[in-house]
């Protein structure tokens, strides 16, 4: 939204002013009294192993598809990107600018 001027929606989507504003792992949880790096931890289920009979076993492994993806095919691909429908919910453009404009760490 920033790379399209937009600044006022930015900022009102980060801070969500309408339901509280964004929350800092320090600031303290007003449903709990805890700090919200606590509550989030205690949402996180405990690992766990699963037990080996679990797990199918296979005879035979598939073949490997050998896939190159190159600079060439993301830009190709991320130029015809269209829609607001998209995995982390944000729209084409947004995702247009996380493949493109940050290079290798994209």
């Amino acid at each position: 939204m920033l790379l399209q001027g937009k600044l006022y929606q930015a900022v009102r989507w980060v801070t969500v002013c309408d339901k509280g504003g964004l929350l800092q792992p320090t600031d303290i949880d007003l449903k709990t009294g805890n700090l919200v790096s606590e509550v989030l931890l205690g949402k996180q289920p405990v690992p766990s192993q699963p037990p080996e009979e679990a797990l199918q076993s296979y005879d035979e492994l598939p073949s490997f598809i050998n896939i190159n993806i190159t600079v060439d095919t993301v830009e190709r691909v991320a130029s015809r990107m269209q829609g607001a429908v998209s995995p982390g919910g944000v729209d084409s453009i947004a995702w247009q600018d996380w493949l493109l404009q940050f290079g290798e760490a994209s």
